[in-house]
C-alpha cells in the first residue's frame, strides 16, 4: 500500500509542477513535466512557438522553406565536402610518407623508440574521424 500512495504524491506533485509551468506560460515545460522527463527541462527557456522567425523568411510558405532548406544544404555541401576530400588525402600522404621515413631511418634520427612512432602514426588516424 505505501508504493500506491507514493505514486499518488509523486503524480499530484507532478501535476502541481505542470500547473506552474502553464500559470507562468510555459507550454513546452508543461507538457515535459506532464510526461515525468522534467530532468532535462529549462522551465526558464520560451516555448518554440513564440519565438519570432527573422523578417527575411516570415513570410514564406512552408513550401519556399523547405526549398530555401534544401539550397542551403546543397550549397554548404559544395563548400565542405570538397575541403574535407582534400583533408582525407593529405591525411593519407602524410600516413604513407611516415611509413616510408621509417624504412629511411627517421626513427634513429629523431631517437624515437617503437612505441613513440606507434603513437605518431596513431595520431594520424584521429584525422579519419569526421569521415
Amino acid at each position: 500500500m505505501a508504493n500506491k500512495f507514493s505514486m499518488v504524491d509523486n503524480e499530484n506533485a507532478i501535476e502541481a509542477t505542470a500547473a506552474k509551468a502553464i500559470e507562468a506560460g510555459d507550454v513546452t515545460a508543461a507538457v515535459h513535466v506532464a510526461d515525468d522527463t522534467a530532468d532535462d527541462v529549462d522551465l526558464m527557456a520560451p516555448p518554440l512557438a513564440t519565438v519570432p522567425k527573422p523578417d527575411t523568411i516570415a513570410n514564406m510558405t512552408d513550401e519556399e522553406l523547405r526549398s530555401l532548406s534544401v539550397k542551403m544544404t546543397r550549397k554548404m555541401d559544395l563548400v565542405i565536402m570538397p575541403i574535407i576530400g582534400i583533408l582525407y588525402i593529405l591525411n593519407y600522404v602524410d600516413r604513407s610518407a611516415l611509413a616510408a621515413a621509417k624504412v629511411y631511418g627517421i626513427m634513429d634520427d629523431l631517437g624515437m623508440t617503437t612505441q613513440q612512432f606507434s603513437t605518431a602514426i596513431s595520431i594520424l588516424f584521429v584525422g579519419y574521424l569526421p569521415f
